[in-house]
């Protein structure tokens, strides 16, 4: 919060009360509270002192023009690999590196480099279980795809085309925040990719890094427990998400301590798991 609260430009006494507001809610916090819980109460801070209500839209915006213009040799890769839509599906999921919530010096350009030199020998693991996933995505006929980051959201889309290549009959929702929150995808970067044209586009109705099924919208609620297959991307849906009832695929990369000691993995392990049956 504080390398946010410089980018922000928030200096002098507004800074020692922002910084007082950020350790009151820290010591508020409740034994149960997810971290997107947190995240909603100490990123409204931020435009209370500022009035800035997006202060990552420029990362944002670039992060998604970055991906974009890897789209082509991105396409060629997965074309060219024996498994189009596995390789597709290994690269949405690295994409999940791009994160400002856990690194404010995000390389975007780096990280991407990073994503498109993956190999699927790579990844297989205990925490990938991309055949029971595979099944299920054969048999759905409608799926929920829970959106996380800008960046990160190009390559999900080119993993939906790939679905909808195979499977044209699949009938896919794209859920992202409805508000701005860290570098986290709305309708409006959503629709600056063209994620809106190949997809139904629906918002989770609540401005935070992770759905929060009492707070979200009676929209998504309906997708989310009639969808034959639900998809959550990014690690702050598996913080809010992880004991919600239902069978939830999470794909994405273990960032912090707390998660991998949870899933009893490495820090920057490559994941697909589910839980919730």
């Amino acid at each position: 919060m504080l390398a946010l609260a410089r980018k922000c430009s928030i200096k002098g006494d507004d800074l020692k009360n922002f910084l007082k507001d950020v350790g009151r809610l820290f010591s508020e916090v409740r034994l149960d509270e997810s971290p997107p819980e947190f995240a909603i109460k100490a990123y409204s801070l931020i435009e209370k002192y500022t009035g800035i209500k997006d202060p990552y839209r420029e990362e944002k915006k670039k992060s998604n023009e970055l991906a974009l213009e890897t789209y082509t040799q991105v396409k060629a890769k997965i074309v060219a690999c024996e498994n189009p839509l596995l390789m597709a599906l290994f690269i949405a999921i690295a994409g999940n590196i791009i994160d400002y919530g856990v690194r404010y010096d995000v390389d975007v350009l780096e990280e991407i480099n990073a994503i498109l030199d993956i190999e699927t020998q790579e990844i297989g693991s205990v925490y990938f279980k991309e055949k029971e996933f595979l099944e299920k995505l054969t048999k759905a006929k409608s799926i929920l795809y829970i959106a996380d980051n800008c960046g990160e959201i190009v390559f999900d889309k080119i993993f939906i085309e790939e679905i909808l290549a195979k499977f044209p009959d699949k009938n896919i929702t794209v859920a992202v925040r409805s508000g701005p929150i860290i570098n986290d995808a709305t309708e409006i970067e959503a629709k600056e990719i063209g994620l809106d044209k190949i997809c139904r586009v629906i918002t989770t109705g609540i401005q935070a890094p992770g759905v929060i099924l009492d707070m979200a919208s009676e929209e998504f609620s309906e997708a989310y427990y009639k969808s034959d297959l639900v998809i959550a991307k990014g690690q702050g849906n598996f913080e809010a998400m992880s004991e919600t009832g239902r069978e939830v695929f999470f794909l994405f990369i273990a960032k912090c301590e707390v998660v991998a000691d949870v899933i009893n993995c490495p820090i920057g392990h490559i994941l697909l798991i589910n839980t919730n049956k």
